[in-house]
């Protein structure tokens, strides 16, 4: 997870949408994190949050589309689709995105689950 809260790059929406034409619309928000922290259990309601979202035009992945799709190819939707959602992030944010995006392999932190978890938690010592 990216401690700024930004997007993280992800192929997968690239993959289908290549694959089946599907339109890719991006959707930027700011918020929900006060409502519900990264891998806390409970969602903090009172007070009130503020989530706001803001829907992007479809990302044009035209003259990409075709049956041979190559490793290049992918990246260049990803980073299509994360330059439509970072841009959308900061502007329902108010502030300028990292010149960089997080990287959670190049970051050294693990990809999927908590990394603040070394995995001991709830076993008797």
């Amino acid at each position: 997870m990216d401690p700024g809260g930004g997007p993280q790059q992800q192929a997968g929406a690239a993959r289908i949408a290549l694959a089946t034409g599907a339109p890719v619309v991006p959707v930027g928000q700011w918020g929900a994190q006060r409502v519900l922290a990264p891998y806390a259990k409970k969602p903090d309601l009172f007070p009130r949050k503020l989530i706001t979202m803001k829907v992007g035009d479809p990302v044009d992945l035209s003259d990409l589309a075709g049956p041979d799709q190559t490793p290049a190819t992918i990246n260049e939707a990803t980073e299509r689709i994360m330059a439509a959602l970072t841009a959308l992030v900061e502007d329902v944010r108010g502030e300028t995105a990292p010149a960089e995006r997080f990287n959670p392999r190049t970051a050294g932190v693990k990809e999927f689950g908590n990394p603040n978890d070394d995995g001991r938690r709830g076993r008797a010592s």
